[in-house]
């Protein structure tokens, strides 16, 4: 089946809509992927500097994640409360932790056996409670902090719904409170913490969950105006697709900016830009891009693949003291074991946990 991916058009069920969803998330994941390799990749001249850049442009590829993800969620929550009046809370949780803590908790254990036999790392009580984004730095598996900022806001999204659709305001002016409050939040972080925090390994300056969750909130606004404000939903997306071209040549040019404006304004830029290019992906035919069966399954199994890959990647250049990988050998096999790794984790744990979850806690809308 991994083969048959390669090749061809994705299968008849995934529906025009979802295919271009498909290719937003394929992007994402491997623009992630991109930035975990490529420091591995010590090539010379304009090819070293092609990789230096999909180094810094992959940092941005969580960013991508949050924004679909803010939809993604945002759509549900906004689905349910049209058909039912109303959102169960305690059942909208159950689900989304089905989805995401299974395939979390294998990971999470693999790569702290590797961690523990390898490097003599302890275990950290904050990645049992999804908080080790607020640590100085992460020791390891650090992929996991967009994860815990996705639990944040699950665990919040409903009872902040419950409070905002009581306000004597406009839902849609209640909902850009949130999108503003990383924003403002970084504006006190001093540039001095924001120079050291560039220069030791990622924590918390970069990866708390106040600091960095303007993505989702955005997803979820646009979410809203999809389904109760079609008027508002026309007049954005065609502003959208009129940004989204100009937005995506801004997008490659932030691995030139500096660490401040990066810091200040790009986490932001780069949301406002990934919103442009969805609304604009949501409200176009399917691209053929996105029909490939490679963009389904790279997508379908995105999560897995986000969970393994850095466990795949640092561990083969642990264990073989590798400072470089070779480009033609190397570098084709540990991709191939990243993306094997990723469909076997889709496969043996995420899709079980979704059954289950099916049976256990079933929709009622």
């Amino acid at each position: 089946m991994i083969l048959a991916a390669v090749t061809g058009r994705a299968p008849a069920y995934a529906t025009d809509r979802d295919a271009n969803t498909d290719l937003f998330r394929a992007a994402a994941i491997l623009l992630v992927l991109a930035h975990h390799l490529a420091p591995y990749l010590q090539l010379p001249g304009l090819a070293g500097g092609i990789v230096h850049w999909l180094h810094e442009l992959g940092l941005y590829g969580v960013d991508v994640f949050f924004v679909l993800s803010g939809w993604l969620i945002g759509g549900l929550y906004w689905k349910e409360h049209e058909k039912t009046g109303g959102v169960h809370i305690g059942r909208f949780w159950v689900r989304r932790w089905f989805r995401t803590l299974p395939p979390y908790a294998v990971w999470l254990l693999i790569s702290f056996a590797g961690q523990a036999v390898i490097l003599g790392a302890t275990f950290n009580w904050q990645y049992l409670v999804f908080l080790q984004n607020y640590m100085p730095e992460i020791p390891w598996f650090s992929v996991s902090w967009s994860l815990c900022i996705e639990e944040h806001f699950y665990l919040l999204l409903p009872l902040l719904m419950l409070l905002i659709l009581r306000l004597p305001v406009s839902a849609v002016w209640a909902l850009l409170a949130p999108t503003l409050i990383s924003p403002v939040a970084r504006l006190m972080i001093s540039p001095e913490e924001v120079v050291a925090a560039y220069s030791r390994d990622f924590g918390y300056v970069r990866s708390a969950t106040h600091l960095r969750f303007e993505g989702l909130a955005i997803g979820v606004l646009l979410a809203y105006i999809y389904r109760r404000d079609g008027d508002l939903w026309g007049r954005v997306s065609r502003l959208c697709r009129w940004l989204a071209l100009p937005g995506l040549l801004v997008f490659l040019t932030i691995p030139l900016w500096n660490v401040y404006l990066v810091y200040y304004a790009g986490y932001t830029a780069v949301s406002l830009i990934c919103a442009c290019l969805l609304v604009a992906l949501l409200t176009c035919r399917p691209l053929k891009l996105a029909r490939w069966r490679a963009t389904y399954w790279v997508a379908l199994t995105s999560y897995s693949l986000y969970l393994t890959h850095t466990i795949i990647i640092r561990g083969y250049v642990e264990v073989m003291n590798r400072e470089a990988l070779n480009l033609w050998l190397e570098t084709p096999a540990l991709l191939a074991l990243c993306f094997i790794a990723g469909y076997l984790g889709y496969l043996l744990i995420e899709k079980p946990a979704i059954k289950w979850r099916d049976r256990v806690c079933p929709k009622h809308f």
